[in-house]
């Protein structure tokens, strides 16, 4: 689990549908929905998208997108935040990214379950060694799947 302060918002009354989609373009996996306070409303995740738009029967406004009840949590300390959030992973393992708010229901940070770049980079920095002294057929075997999946998700990004 990270703390990820790299976050996506957008106001309310100020979001598009076409802006919501073009960060999901530019590699966001939620977006966080504020009002004019930045206190948090709700979020919209890919999957959302996904089945709004293949269950399109008619005009759907923005307000009708996000999900107002997401999992979140109240700010006391980093070590209390930690903690819930692990409980929340643990609880359902769809949930990716909780947001951290304040006691006015302000949007914070983010926690992410996964920290795809460090994990990533790791991994294929150790595939390069073993690739390296002719020991990459082992060090797979020995790895299991976790390394092959991981090195497929950085080649796709190369």
């Amino acid at each position: 689990m990270i703390k990820n302060t790299n976050l996506c918002a957008i106001k309310v009354n100020q979001g598009t549908i076409k802006e919501l989609i073009q960060n999901f373009i530019n590699g966001f996996q939620i977006v966080f929905i504020i009002n004019e306070n930045n206190e948090l409303l709700g979020a919209v995740t890919e999957g959302d998208i996904r089945r709004f738009f293949s269950n399109l029967k008619k005009d759907i406004s923005f307000n009708e997108l996000f999900n107002p009840n997401i999992k979140h949590i109240v700010y006391n300390n980093d070590k209390q935040v930690f903690e819930d959030a692990e409980k929340i992973f643990a609880s359902n393992e769809r949930i990716n990214n909780i947001p951290v708010i304040n006691k006015k229901d302000e949007l914070l940070f983010q926690i992410d379950k996964y920290s795809k770049s460090i994990n990533a980079s790791v991994a294929v920095n150790n595939i390069l060694i073993a690739a390296g002294n002719g020991s990459l057929e082992y060090f797979l075997k020995s790895c299991g799947l976790a390394v092959k999946s991981l090195l497929r998700v950085q080649i796709r990004n190369l």
